[in-house]
C-alpha cells in the first residue's frame, strides 16, 4: 500500500512538473545566449555609411507592431523577476532576436538595423494614436527590409556585416515576446505602472493613467486572440524560426483574417528555408521578390495587401504581373477588389495567351497587357483602363 501511494505521488510530480515547465514556455521566451563581439566590420558596397544608416532606418511607412514607438520603448523584457526587468527595446535583448545593433557610435540608445520611427501611429479606428496626458500624436515604428536582408556572421569575437544577405532574425519568437511583454504590463502588479510612468511622464495624474489604461485593453485583447488563432493552425506550421520566415502568410493573416475579423481566413504558416539575397538588387532595373521573379514592374504582393488595408482613401488601380510566387495577379485582385469593389484592375505578362487563360485573368475579365511594353504603351493602357467603363467584376 506504501509503494502504491508513493508511486501515486511520483506520478503526480511528475505531471506537475510537466505541466509547470509546459506553461513556462509558453510565458516566456526562449533566446540564445552569444559571446559578445569586441569589433564589426561591414563589408566595402560601394556606399558611404551615412548612406547605409539611411537605410537601415527609412522608414517604408510600416506599423508592424501593432503598437507606437512610444510605448514599444517603455516596455519591459517578457518573464517574471522580482526586480523590474530590463526594457524590451535594449539592443543587447533585441540583439538575441538576431536583430544587429545599429551602433553608429552616437552614445544614444538605437533601434536595431532594420527598424524604423516615423510618421503617424493610427489606431484600430484608424484615427492617430493619441498620447492621454499630452494629447500629442504617437508615433509608428516598424521594420523595413533591412531587417531581413543583413547578414551577419561572427568569427572570434568579430562580426562580418553584409548588405543585402539573408538575416538570421526570428520574428516568430520577437512576436510573441512583443505579445507577452503587452500581457505581462496588463496583468502583473507594477508593470503598468513603471510602464504609464514611462509613456506618460511620472507626475501623470490618475485620469491620464486610467486613459492609457483604456488604451491598453483592447491591443491586450488583440494579443490574446492571435494567439488563440496561432494555436488553431499550429499543428500545420511549418515552424518559422531563426533565418525563417513565411512573411506573406503573415500579411495576409493580418488582412484578411484579424482586420477583417474573419477567423476562418486565418492560415498556418509555411516558413521558407532562408531569407533571399538581394545584394544584387541594385544592378538591375526592375523591383523584385526574389531571385524567381525578373520581370519588370512586379510588385510584392504583400506589400501591395498591406499598403491596401492601411491606405485610409480610394485607390483607383491595381497594376500587377500575372504570374508571382505564392500569389497570382487574379487572385491578389480578387482579394484586393473583395474589399475595394470599385478598384480597377490591370495585369500583363510576358507569357503566352493559353498561359494567362489558365491563370484566370481573361475569366475574370481582367484588363490585360501582353509583354514586352514600352513607357509609353504602360501609360496609353493605363489610362484606356482608368477612363473606361468598370468592367472588371473579379469573379470569385
Amino acid at each position: 500500500m506504501k509503494k502504491t501511494v508513493v508511486a501515486v505521488l511520483a506520478v503526480i510530480a511528475l505531471i506537475l512538473v510537466a505541466v509547470g515547465a509546459k506553461l513556462y514556455n509558453q510565458l516566456t521566451v526562449q533566446l540564445p545566449t552569444y559571446t559578445p563581439v569586441e569589433s564589426s566590420v561591414w563589408l566595402d558596397q560601394n556606399w558611404t555609411a551615412e548612406q547605409r544608416h539611411w537605410f537601415h532606418h527609412a522608414d517604408q511607412g510600416t506599423q508592424t507592431f501593432g503598437i507606437p514607438y512610444e510605448w514599444f520603448m517603455a516596455l519591459e523584457q517578457p518573464g517574471l523577476s522580482l526586480r523590474a526587468p530590463g526594457l524590451l527595446s535594449d539592443p543587447v535583448y533585441l540583439d538575441r532576436f538576431g536583430f544587429i545593433p545599429s551602433g553608429t557610435g552616437s552614445g544614444a540608445l538605437e533601434l536595431p538595423i532594420g527598424f524604423a520611427r516615423g510618421g503617424l501611429m493610427h489606431d484600430g479606428k484608424g484615427g492617430a494614436w493619441k498620447n492621454p496626458r499630452t494629447n500629442v500624436d504617437m508615433t509608428a515604428v516598424g521594420l523595413t527590409c533591412a531587417a531581413c536582408h543583413t547578414g551577419r556572421l561572427t568569427y572570434r569575437k568579430t562580426a562580418v556585416l553584409i548588405d543585402g544577405g539573408p538575416a538570421l532574425t526570428n520574428l516568430n519568437e520577437f512576436q510573441n515576446g512583443v505579445g507577452l511583454s503587452l500581457l505581462y504590463t496588463w496583468y502583473v502588479p507594477g508593470r503598468f505602472g513603471r510602464f504609464a510612468d514611462r509613456v506618460l511622464g511620472p507626475d501623470a495624474t490618475d485620469a491620464a493613467k486610467a486613459a492609457l489604461h483604456e488604451q491598453l485593453q483592447p491591443v491586450v485583447a488583440q494579443v490574446r486572440k492571435i494567439i488563440k488563432l496561432e494555436n488553431g493552425v499550429k499543428n500545420k506550421d511549418v515552424v518559422e524560426g531563426y533565418a525563417r520566415l513565411d512573411a506573406l502568410n503573415r500579411i495576409g493573416n493580418i488582412v484578411f483574417s484579424v482586420d477583417l475579423q474573419q477567423d476562418s481566413n486565418y492560415a498556418a504558416h509555411s516558413a521558407p528555408v532562408h531569407f533571399p539575397r538581394i545584394w544584387n538588387a541594385s544592378w538591375l532595373e526592375w523591383v523584385q521578390y526574389n531571385g524567381s521573379i525578373q520581370q519588370p514592374m512586379t510588385r510584392n504582393a504583400g506589400e501591395a495587401l498591406l499598403h491596401s488595408e492601411k491606405h485610409p482613401t480610394t485607390i483607383h488601380l491595381l497594376v500587377s504581373d500575372v504570374v508571382m510566387p505564392q500569389m497570382s495577379g487574379p487572385e491578389l485582385a480578387k482579394r484586393l477588389t473583395s474589399v475595394r469593389p470599385h478598384m480597377k484592375v490591370l495585369c500583363m505578362s510576358g507569357y503566352t495567351d493559353d498561359s494567362i487563360v489558365r491563370h484566370g485573368v481573361l475569366e475574370a475579365h481582367i484588363a490585360y497587357l501582353q509583354k514586352p511594353i514600352t513607357p509609353e504603351t504602360l501609360t496609353t493602357r493605363v489610362r484606356e483602363v482608368l477612363d473606361g467603363p468598370f468592367t472588371q467584376g473579379v469573379q470569385a
